[in-house]
């Protein structure tokens, strides 16, 4: 993405020689943030209020939000099988992080966590990301297995 010289966001993809623009329906400030080998996109957009989710598949954009956001949702990638992993904000905690695909959530949880994010999954399933333990300073960082 970039910002035009008014501030503006421009998402867009570049394939096959050629710019589209990517665009969740009537909001501009849409974020991508990967793609799989499909052509699957995910990543966020930002209406008046919120932070939702997306996935953009065969052209067709889907919104998602966590069931336990507080209306900020943030995919960070997308495996070839579509699963979607990321993290929300909700009350009491910094972040959590998710699993998802066609509709079903999980969480992906590490024991005596304050807040955890999942940043990468690959076709076996297996997600990288950190979580901050409790009464710890530093991020422990993670490959979970889900299932």
């Amino acid at each position: 993405y970039s910002f035009d010289v008014r501030g503006k966001l421009h998402s867009f993809e570049y394939a096959k020689g050629k710019f589209s623009t990517i665009e969740f329906p009537g909001n501009p400030n849409t974020i991508p943030t990967a793609i799989n080998d499909n052509g699957d996109i995910t990543g966020d957009y930002e209406n008046a209020t919120d932070i939702h989710g997306f996935v953009r598949k065969n052209g067709v954009y889907s919104s998602f939000d966590d069931p336990k956001s507080t209306g900020n949702t943030f995919p960070s990638d997308i495996n070839n099988s579509g699963v979607v992993v990321g993290y929300y904000s909700a009350p009491g905690t910094v972040g959590g992080a998710f699993w998802y695909k066609d509709g079903t959530f999980k969480d992906i949880a590490m024991p005596n966590a304050a807040s955890s994010y999942a940043f990468g999954i690959n076709s076996q399933q297996q997600v990288t990301g950190y979580a901050y333990v409790k009464g710890e300073k530093t991020p422990v960082r993670y490959i979970a297995t889900c299932q």
